[in-house]
C-alpha cells in the first residue's frame, strides 16, 4: 500500500494512530502548532488606536495605557509590525546671543588657520 499511495509507511501509521485517538483524520491541529501570538486581533486594533493618539510615546507609555499582560519589547515589535517607525529625536541647541557670537568668532579665527594648514600639507605631499 505504501507504493500505491506514494507515502512512507511511518506516515501511514501516524495517520492510523491519530484516527484511533481522535476518530478524525483532519490535521488541522498541526497548523496551529507553535507559540500563540502575544496579542489577539482586538488587542492589536486597540494598540493601533493608542499609537495613533500618542505617536511619539515610548513602549512603556503605550503599555501603561493598556491592560495587556505583556512586555515593552512586545509592544515595540507590534508597533513595528503595524508600520509605525520610531521617530528620531530632534535636539535643539540652546544658545544666547553672546554664545552665538563667540561661536562665530571662534569659527572665523580657525577657518583661515585650517586653510593654511591644509594648503601646507598639500604642498608637502605634492612638492
Amino acid at each position: 500500500t505504501t507504493r500505491f499511495l506514494k507515502f512512507r509507511h511511518t506516515t501511514i501509521y501516524d495517520v492510523i494512530n491519530y484516527y484511533r485517538c481522535h476518530h478524525d483524520v483532519s490535521y488541522l491541529d498541526r497548523y496551529n502548532a507553535g507559540r500563540p501570538p502575544a496579542l489577539d486581533s482586538t488587542q492589536i486594533k486597540q494598540l493601533d488606536q493608542i499609537i495613533k493618539q500618542n505617536r511619539s510615546g515610548t513602549a512603556a507609555e503605550l503599555l501603561s495605557h493598556t491592560n495587556f499582560n505583556t512586555t515593552e519589547r512586545t509592544i515595540q515589535s507590534y508597533r513595528l509590525s503595524l508600520g509605525y517607525r520610531p521617530r528620531k529625536s530632534v535636539f535643539e541647541v540652546k544658545t544666547s546671543n553672546k554664545n552665538e557670537q563667540n561661536r562665530y568668532q571662534f569659527a572665523a579665527q580657525h577657518y583661515l588657520a585650517n586653510i593654511k594648514k591644509n594648503f601646507l600639507k598639500m604642498n608637502v605631499m605634492w612638492g
